[in-house]
């Protein structure tokens, strides 16, 4: 994976960071404050003993009583995984998973009910999910303005509507048969992917409300001088902050408690070392536990096979592993196959708990409206599995949880305090175990995926991009459009279809914007060329729009074939 490259955060983000401060919904963010609590230096050493926690009398002076559950998973569960994969709503991955609340229907605003799409292996583009996307598609919760959110229905072709079937993932399906899947399980904040991840590390974001802009290395004490973030004050107010946060994470927690812990991640220059959260915290990135506990994914197997898992790790992918568009699910899948297949034949796996999760909705659609718990959550909902010999097997779980369930489940098993009000209130995750029928490991196959795009055929979906947005906004097959320009211009053509020459060029001018932005993330292009392309396109698209009647619509535009040839969905059956 190439070198990240700091425009493709920044400038496809330029007007929704604007309108971002004229949607955002004011609120106070709630008082989230670490309550630490000093534990002896006698508790266990973290680098050492892998499978220890200290005790809750040791954090806690005088210990609580505990429930039976409770009791029996401080006894079982040794090891906590925690897992985030990428971009993707309940509805994309499980929506026709018996059992579960999903859907295989979508209420569009302004057009009824949509049957909802087969997803292709891949994506040719993204689509926006940053905070107003958010509060925009669940419209008061009537989750119905998918198709409003740039490159939700871009130019007709409705990527957010599309999901999957058993045969696109069948070992997701099959872990979720055979352990827990849960189907209320909500991100913490309605918005992208930095904030969300910080809540997985510190049941909070600290009102930060998006990704950073203008990083230069990772997101953030890595993203440089110039990199800020925009965050919701107290007030209400959205001011920009840095990315290098002020607040404790967990792990600052397990290090003051000698609680092991490891954050497995992609390492830099690869694009997926955005996903290295703790990378915002000066206490972990400044100090010698950035090279002690922060380990590459790589790791993760030989550490599971060889029975070295920490208490705690969160793992998180490389970004061509993760799911997020215009990367497919199936790598994803295989990504955390061959992460599980390690660690059910290790010597840890009896002794652990793995809570899979997507870090947002991606911008796909969803049905179920979130519930709201402060001024900035919950966001949509998102595929959650629980896998371990203890999990109920072939159990579907409606409790609602958001990712602080997760740290609130560890925090209760070693004895933790709760870090903020979102893990202190929150439910924990016991309910989705069985203590007295564990489950035996299932090991897996990686099915084979489809070939990704090649670069030459990469290259062909710009013209096709283009010929769908003209074709779209003119309600005009490109055969007719092109009978049409041996008279008039595509300005003309524009006009004598009451469509104006603006909003052509706003078409147009998506598709281009699109199409750079995947094109770089896939390294097709390089940023350099993609700011290039943006520039000399962009000129090229409007000296098309006015030029001569009978003159080429090539190469800008190409054909019928040539649209058909991008990725997109396609009709499922009904049968659920």
């Amino acid at each position: 994976m190439a070198t990240p490259r700091p425009r493709v955060a920044v400038r496809r983000r330029s007007i929704a960071v604007l309108t971002l401060l004229a949607v955002v919904a004011v609120g106070a963010v709630g008082s989230t404050t670490l309550m630490r609590r000093s534990a002896p230096a006698a508790t266990v050493d973290s680098a050492a003993s892998s499978s220890s926690h200290p005790s809750p009398r040791a954090l806690h002076g005088r210990a609580p009583a505990l429930s039976p559950t409770l009791s029996r998973a401080r006894t079982a569960i040794k090891h906590v995984v925690f897992v985030l994969l990428e971009n993707h709503s309940f509805d994309s991955v499980f929506g026709r998973f018996p059992g579960a609340d999903g859907a295989i229907t979508a209420t569009v605003a302004g057009r009824g009910q949509l049957p909802l799409l087969h997803a292709p292996p891949y994506f040719w583009h993204d689509i926006a999910h940053d905070r107003p996307d958010a509060i925009g598609v669940v419209g008061g919760g009537r989750m119905d303005g998918f198709s409003r959110i740039a490159g939700g229905d871009l130019n007709g072709d409705l990527m957010a509507y599309q999901q999957y079937d058993a045969a696109d993932i069948p070992a997701l399906w099959s872990l979720a048969t055979h352990y827990t899947l849960g189907d209320h399980m909500f991100s913490p904040m309605g918005g992208s992917t930095f904030p969300n991840h910080l809540y997985s590390v510190a049941a909070q974001a600290g009102g930060i409300i998006g990704n950073p802009q203008h990083w230069t290395m990772g997101w953030g004490c890595d993203s440089g001088a110039g990199s800020y973030v925009l965050r919701q004050a107290a007030s209400g107010k959205v001011v920009g902050a840095s990315p290098c946060v002020g607040f404790s994470s967990l792990a600052d927690t397990m290090e003051q408690a000698h609680v092991s812990w490891r954050y497995y991640a992609d390492s830099y220059p690869h694009l997926g070392y955005l996903w290295s959260t703790l990378d915002a915290f000066p206490s972990i990135r400044r100090t010698s536990l950035w090279q002690t506990r922060i380990a590459d994914q790589s790791a993760f197997e030989a550490d599971a096979l060889g029975g070295r898992l920490p208490a705690f790790s969160w793992l998180t992918p490389t970004y061509g592993a993760s799911s997020h568009p215009p990367y497919g699910i199936c790598d994803a899948q295989n990504w955390l196959v061959s992460k599980m297949d390690a660690l059910m034949q290790g010597p840890d796996w009896p002794s652990t708990a793995v809570f899979v999760v997507w870090d947002d909705f991606g911008g796909f659609y969803d049905h179920v409206p979130p519930p709201t718990v402060d001024a900035l959550g919950y966001g949509p909902r998102v595929p959650f599995l629980v896998i371990s010999p203890y999990a109920r097997q072939g159990y579907v779980d409606h409790t609602a949880y958001s990712f602080e369930s997760v740290l609130k489940t560890f925090e209760e098993i070693a004895g933790l305090p709760p870090l903020t009000d979102r893990d202190r209130n929150a439910r924990d995750i016991l309910g989705a175990f069985d203590f007295d029928r564990p489950a035996p490991p299932l090991i897996l196959s990686q099915p084979a995926c489809a070939a990704p795009p090649s670069p030459a055929q990469y290259a062909r979906y710009l013209p096709a991009a283009l010929t769908q947005a003209v074709v779209h906004t003119l309600g005009l097959t490109i055969t007719d459009i092109a009978a049409r320009h041996r008279t008039l211009t595509l300005a003309q053509i524009a006009a004598s279809r009451r469509v104006a020459v603006g909003s052509l060029k706003l078409a147009m001018g998506a598709a281009l914007d699109a199409y750079v932005h995947g094109a770089e993330v896939r390294a097709v292009i390089s940023t350099p060329q993609g700011g290039t392309m943006l520039r000399d396109d962009s000129r090229r698209i409007d000296a098309l729009i006015s030029a001569p009647p009978g003159s080429s619509l090539g190469p800008l535009l190409g054909s019928d074939q040539d649209v058909n040839g991008l990725p997109h969905g396609t009709p499922l059956d009904g049968s659920g």
